[in-house]
């Protein structure tokens, strides 16, 4: 009976023991295999979500990139547009000394100081018309009602003259526009644009014109040299003659004298070419 008693009592107490080891370790291996996932769900997420924002990032940075990069190309064009017109407009002071031989005989070599004195325009002296004239008896004098201009015609002017007879014979630009040869040889000659040599900038820019209007010509497709003498069609050859001088532009100042020498006469002005 004891041993009977004894061997129910073990079976009793190893079944529940059996039966609870198994519970708690059932329970056990949940809770960690909950955690353990729960935990590497969290890691996946986080590990995603960061790869996400860093892709974002990325695109964002990208994108600022191209901002940067069409603003710059943007500042490019502007400034080459600025250097262009500025390596365009004619030098003012140079150094003719630092050309080479070739080079002097293709251009003309300048003197960039000061104008001299004797290069500025004379004064016009203004003889009234007889008519105008107050004729007053002197003694020992005869009135005078012959021709104011008679000493003035019977002398031969010198060159540069500026008397009343001279002005009225003297050919003005417009006379050069009928004579397209010429025009052409002028428009070579001015046309061009060189850091050493004058050209018709400086020449509109002598005579008044601004530099919007300078820049406006430049952009036309017509001869900008042609729209300078066409604005200033009413001064006088001579003045434009004047204007080579000053700034040493020799080779078109001898196509104008030859045209005036030459040319002028044939039109019926030959009295103009013995006072010239």
């Amino acid at each position: 009976m004891r041993s009977f008693s004894f061997s129910l009592s073990f079976f009793l107490s190893f079944s529940l023991s059996f039966f609870l080891s198994f519970f708690l370790s059932f329970f056990l291996s949940f809770f960690l295999s909950f955690f353990l996932s729960f935990f590497l769900s969290f890691f996946l997420f986080f590990l995603f979500h960061t790869s996400f924002l860093k892709e974002k990032w990325l695109k964002n940075m990208t994108k600022g990139l191209h901002h940067l990069e069409n603003h710059y190309q943007k500042l490019n064009f502007i400034m080459f547009i600025f250097t262009d017109h500025a390596t365009r407009e004619p030098v003012e002071d140079t150094d003719p000394s630092t050309l080479s031989f070739k080079m002097s005989e293709k251009y003309p070599v300048q003197d960039t100081g000061l104008p001299k004195a004797e290069e500025y325009n004379s004064i016009t002296l203004k003889v009234p018309p007889s008519s105008d004239i107050i004729h007053q008896q002197e003694e020992g004098y005869p009135d005078s009602t012959g021709d104011p201009l008679s000493d003035i015609k019977n002398n031969s002017c010198q060159e540069n003259c500026t008397c009343s007879l001279c002005s009225l014979q003297a050919p003005n630009i417009s006379d050069l526009l009928n004579d397209e040869d010429l025009l052409d040889v002028i428009r070579i000659k001015l046309d061009p644009c060189h850091p050493t040599v004058k050209n018709w900038r400086n020449f509109a820019s002598k005579w008044g014109m601004h530099y919007d209007e300078l820049c406006f010509l430049e952009q036309k497709q017509q001869s900008p040299t042609l729209e300078f003498l066409l604005r200033n069609s009413h001064k006088t050859v001579d003045q434009l003659i004047e204007l080579c001088r000053l700034y040493h532009r020799v080779d078109v100042e001898k196509v104008l004298r030859r045209w005036v020498e030459e040319e002028w006469p044939k039109r019926g002005h030959g009295d103009y070419h013995n006072h010239f």
